[in-house]
């Protein structure tokens, strides 16, 4: 198993499953613990197994959307949104994060240990963990804290138990030229990767002044991520979610188009608050707009395409978690 952090290994066992030549810089990122959610899919020939993770993919966000807003047209409107087309294009696992997101930060205070298992099983994705523990440390969800750590230990536990410590091993050994490829892609590869650093950083802006920018975006969407968090639990738990995702995306220096499903479930989070308080001026379009921003990667390059749409997605939150604009009825 720890030869598919072996990007030579890697290859020719892609190109012997499906018979193609796959690209040099085709490589296994994600940790061993992503191998125990692939390894159903693995016993199955490449067609039936690539079906079969779309179907999941596709039930895993009806779910979570069902779970939100209990209407079908809220399901279609996710599963068609450009993120969630090119996601099931790459056969990628964008929409199982998304879900396990949306799911736990709707389940947050009603069922913190529900929401702690889903942000837990979250962390094949670890580059999303960077804003969930601080603002739940910071808020005293412990308990909510608590289950994700121990979903996170047990998973890396079954890992070790299903396939030993040599994986964890190389995929250690494996971050830095990883995170070397990331930084600096090559031009074909901006188109999938988006954060706002290698944004910068492919558009020739100094290394120092990338990071400061990406930080202090970060900072800016974690902190109003933060503030809506100290809020009553009831008071704007959409606003809180959508703020979140944002601060969680906003963060990571690494994120990609096919990850940007997650803008469809916070339009859905504000859809929600709309049913219940109403929307604000302008407050559709620009959710609309936000989750078709992908859409844009599919005809040019576009540095800043999703992190847009989650900067658009924060700012709608904020308003509506303070108030800033007024409600209009809906009729």
């Amino acid at each position: 198993v720890a030869l598919a952090y072996d990007r030579g290994s890697f290859l020719k066992a892609v190109q012997a499953a499906l018979t193609v030549v796959p690209h040099p810089l085709l490589a296994w990122l994600n940790p061993p613990i992503f191998l125990i959610i692939l390894l159903p899919f693995a016993l199955l020939p490449p067609v039936l197994s690539w079906l079969a993770w779309s179907l999941a993919g596709v039930v895993l966000v009806t779910v979570a959307v069902r779970v939100i807003v209990p209407r079908w047209g809220a399901v279609l409107a996710v599963l068609v949104a450009p993120a969630s087309l090119v996601n099931l294009g790459f056969g990628q696992n964008g929409a199982i994060t998304a879900s396990l997101l949306a799911l736990g930060l709707e389940w947050l205070d009603r069922r913190p240990i529900a929401a702690g298992l889903c942000f837990g099983a979250m962390t094949f994705k670890p580059q999303f963990g960077l804003v969930l523990p601080v603002l739940l440390a910071a808020t005293g969800r412990w308990r909510c804290f608590s289950a994700a750590a121990g979903m996170a230990i047990a998973l890396g536990a079954l890992s070790v138990a299903l396939f030993g410590v040599e994986p964890w091993r190389a995929f250690v050994a494996s971050l830095e030229s990883n995170a070397a490829l990331v930084l600096h892609p090559p031009p074909w590869a901006v188109v999938k990767l988006q954060s706002i650093v290698v944004a910068l950083l492919r558009a020739g802006v100094p290394e120092t002044i990338a990071w400061t920018i990406h930080g202090l975006v970060a900072l800016a969407a974690l902190g109003i991520a933060f503030r809506l968090w100290r809020l009553p639990g009831d008071a704007a738990p959409e606003a809180r979610a959508v703020a979140t995702m944002a601060a969680a995306f906003l963060a990571t220096p690494y994120v990609l188009a096919y990850d940007a499903v997650a803008l469809g479930m916070a339009g859905v989070f504000l859809a929600r608050a709309a049913m219940r308080q109403g929307t604000r001026p302008g407050e559709q379009l620009l959710v609309v707009l936000a989750v078709a921003l992908p859409l844009l990667l599919l005809f040019s390059t576009v540095y800043l395409a999703v992190p847009i749409g989650w900067i658009v997605m924060s700012g709608l939150a904020l308003r509506r978690g303070f108030g800033i604009a007024a409600p209009v009825a809906r009729p």
